[in-house]
């Protein structure tokens, strides 16, 4: 499993048209996401005091099913590697919590 932070907002249009875009899509042609390892980290350097926001848990099996690949890149800042999901998501939603987030081409 992967991990998004994702804006409230995001989440709530991605279930309304079963889509997930975040601004990052949008300027850098990915969706970035972060190992179990790295999520508090990640939230503590980008989201800091934001309280608009939900944990979505992506499967990566499932991502592999519908053809979307995710690829692992090296971040310089971070000295990790990042998974970044490259093409747009389609989403499933389970029990009003951020779990289900299903990529596939949209």
């Amino acid at each position: 499993m992967i991990y998004r932070i994702a804006e409230v907002a995001d989440w709530q249009q991605a279930q309304q048209t079963d889509f997930f875009a975040s601004a990052d899509l949008a300027a850098e042609g990915f969706i970035h996401t972060s190992a179990p390892n790295q999520i508090l980290e990640t939230a503590r350097r980008y989201y800091a005091g934001r309280a608009d926001l939900i944990l979505l848990e992506v499967d990566e099996d499932a991502l592999a099913q519908a053809g979307v690949q995710v690829t692992r890149e090296w971040v310089a800042s971070r000295q990790q590697h990042f998974a970044h999901e490259k093409v747009g998501g389609r989403v499933g939603h389970r029990g009003g919590r951020g779990h289900g987030f299903h990529a596939g081409r949209g």
